[in-house]
C-alpha cells in the first residue's frame, strides 16, 4: 500500500505544478486543458507527463523546444512522494502492506486521517512554492484548508469517541489551537506593525493550529522557528541577506507542520522528559 502512497504523491506533485503555474501566470482554465510547456506553449504528449521519469528521460528538456526544464517540477513530484509515503507510514507504523491487523474503527480513523493529510501536504507545498516565488500565502489555498481541517477534526472527535465530554474536549483542544496560532502570528503583526510577519501567516498558523490541535501546534511552532533561525543566521554570514531583508517563513511554517505531525509526539516526549529532569 505504501507503494500506491508513493505513487499517489508522484501524481499529484505533477497536479500541484500545474496547478501553482497556471494560478500564477493566471491563466484563463486553471482546473481544466492540457499541460503545456512553459517556454513554448506545445501541449505535451503522454510520454511527457510521467512524474520525474520524464524529466530524466528528456534530461531535464523540453522535447519540442529543447529549452531547459525548472528542476521545481522534479523536486515538487519527489517531496509529494515523500510526503505521502510518510504519511501513510505514520498512521498505518504497524503493517505497511497489509494493514488488515486494524479494528475496522482504527482503518477508518487512519484513512480518514491519512487522506486529511493528503490534501494538507499538498497545501503545505502550494504555500511553499507561493511564498518562495512571490512572497505570498494565498488565501484561495489556505482558506479552504482551515475549513476542512475544522471539518477533519470534528468527524476524527466524534469516530474517536462518542461520549459527548470527549468530544467536546478534543474540539476545544482544536480551537485552543487554532486561536494559539493565529494569535501569535497576530500579536506579532501589531507589535511590529507589520515588518515581521504578514496576514498570511496567521491564515497558515490557524490552519496548523485546526489540522494538528494542541499541543502539536506549539511543537509545529517551535521546529518552525528554529529552522528559520538557523537559515536566517547562516545566509546572514554568508552574506546573501542583510538582516533588515525579508524571508519567506511560510516554509519554515510548513516544514514545522510536516515534523510535528510525523515526530511531534516524540519530541514533546524528549522535551518533557528533560523538563522533568531539571
Amino acid at each position: 500500500m505504501i507503494i500506491f502512497a508513493i505513487t499517489f504523491g508522484l501524481i499529484t506533485g505533477s497536479f500541484l505544478n500545474a496547478y501553482e503555474y497556471r494560478k500564477r501566470t493566471k491563466t484563463k482554465n486553471v482546473w481544466h486543458g492540457r499541460s503545456f510547456c512553459p517556454k513554448c506553449k506545445h501541449k505535451l504528449g503522454a510520454m511527457d507527463l510521467f512524474p520525474v521519469l520524464s524529466y530524466l528521460l528528456l534530461q531535464g528538456r523540453c522535447r519540442y523546444c529543447k529549452k531547459p526544464i525548472s528542476t521545481q517540477y522534479p523536486i515538487v513530484e519527489m517531496v509529494a512522494a515523500a510526503l505521502f509515503g510518510l504519511i501513510y507510514w505514520h498512521f498505518f507504523p504497524s503493517n505497511l502492506l497489509n494493514p488488515i491487523d486494524f479494528s475496522s474503527q482504527d482503518i477508518l480513523l487512519k484513512s480518514l486521517g491519512t487522506l486529511a493529510w493528503f490534501y494538507f501536504a499538498s497545501v503545505l507545498i502550494l504555500v511553499v512554492i507561493s511564498d518562495l516565488k512571490e512572497m505570498i500565502i494565498p488565501d484561495e489555498v489556505v482558506l479552504p484548508a482551515i475549513v476542512v481541517a475544522f471539518i477533519y477534526g470534528l468527524i476524527a472527535s466524534t469516530l474517536g469517541g462518542l461520549e459527548s465530554g470527549y468530544l467536546v474536549s478534543r474540539l476545544g483542544m482544536q480551537l485552543i489551537a487554532g486561536i494559539v496560532g493565529s494569535g501569535f502570528f497576530y500579536s506579532m503583526i501589531v507589535v511590529s506593525k507589520g515588518k515581521w510577519m504578514g496576514g498570511g501567516d496567521v491564515k497558515l498558523a490557524a490552519f496548523m493550529g485546526f489540522a494538528l490541535g494542541w499541543p502539536l501546534i506549539f511543537i509545529a511552532l517551535l521546529l518552525a522557528f528554529i529552522l528559520g533561525s538557523i537559515f536566517g543566521i547562516a545566509i546572514i554570514v554568508l552574506r546573501q541577506k542583510k538582516f533588515a531583508d525579508a524571508i519567506p517563513f511560510g516554509p519554515f511554517l510548513a516544514a514545522g507542520t510536516v515534523l510535528a505531525i510525523l515526530w511531534g509526539n516524540v519530541v514533546l516526549t524528549w522535551y518533557l522528559d528533560k523538563l522533568i529532569l531539571l
